[in-house]
């Protein structure tokens, strides 16, 4: 297992910067593949143009034989749209789930999961339960990632 992830980094620049050395050098049967969707969010392009790059991201790692396990990021805290960008968040979201629809590439819904979790709580709650700050999970948020990512793994016949 290794960690591969560019800190604030959007899928786009990392597939074309970093995929030679973090990727294609190790040769990897299996990614899994966080979405990017809070950095790609932060660029301020429409949800499509983001949908568009990771269908792209995934083509690149199946044509080399690569399996793919598409996992969607968390809930965020705080503005969902503007400053930040024009289209809400969730719309990210979205465009995340159905990227991997169009690829036929397995969903790790990880957002849904954490979505249910803080169902029903004012964001102060949620705060104190899931996150470390308006954009980052705590230690819980890290295990619900780290739990639905085994059970996809397992439920795709990876382990």
């Amino acid at each position: 297992v290794v960690n591969s992830g560019i800190g604030s980094c959007p899928a786009e620049r990392f597939f074309s910067e970093f995929y030679e050395d973090y990727v294609a050098a190790l040769r990897p049967d299996t990614v899994i593949m966080e979405a990017h969707t809070i950095n790609d969010w932060l660029l301020g392009d429409p949800p499509e143009t983001y949908r568009a790059r990771l269908v792209n991201a995934i083509s690149r790692l199946s044509r080399q034989g690569i399996r793919v396990i598409l996992v969607t990021v968390s809930p965020i805290l705080g503005e969902q749209a503007l400053p930040f960008n024009r289209f809400p968040y969730e719309s990210f979201i979205r465009q995340s789930r159905l990227a991997a629809a169009q690829t036929d590439t397995p969903l790790c819904d990880a957002n849904a999961l954490m979505k249910k979790l803080v169902s029903g709580l004012d964001s102060s709650g949620a705060a104190e339960l899931l996150f470390a700050d308006n954009w980052h999970v705590n230690a819980l948020g890290h295990r619900i990632y780290a739990e639905s990512i085994y059970r996809a793994l397992s439920e795709n016949n990876i382990i």
